[in-house]
């Protein structure tokens, strides 16, 4: 088995990725928010998992979507602070979270793809379509 080497090479890699990253956020270009249900675009999405007291759960609302990975953690940062502070009080429960992801285009379809592909298997919503528009029945 061959050992990776560790070295000045993957040392400089590393650090220069990571600048390039702090530049992206830092002096890149800011988003504007998309519509997270558009396909075509790729979004960077926050969601906040919420307690919700009467039924004893935690639910995932999606906010927003954002056309950039720099408006995506701009907004993530106004959120979480304020919640971070609300659980240091006690007076959010310590379960709510902010979270931030991914979405590539062409996501959404490669996913209902493979539950067609699959037979549905792994989810008790895969076999059945999203109804568009509840008042056309």
């Amino acid at each position: 088995m061959k050992k990776r080497r560790k070295g000045a090479y993957f040392y400089v890699k590393g650090f220069v990725t990571g600048l390039w990253r702090l530049a992206v956020l830092k002096f890149g270009p800011m988003g504007v928010e998309v519509d997270i249900n558009d396909d075509s675009l790729d979004r960077w999405y926050v969601k906040h998992n919420k307690f919700d007291p009467e039924r004893n759960q935690v639910r995932h609302v999606f906010l927003k979507a954002f056309s950039n990975q720099k408006a995506q953690m701009k907004y993530f940062v106004e959120l979480s602070d304020p919640l971070e502070a609300g659980k240091i009080l006690g007076t959010v429960p310590k379960y709510e979270h902010i979270l931030g992801g991914h979405y590539a285009p062409g996501y959404h379809a490669r996913i209902r793809e493979n539950r067609k592909l699959n037979g549905g298997v792994g989810s008790s919503f895969a076999r059945f379509e999203p109804i568009e528009n509840e008042g056309e029945r």
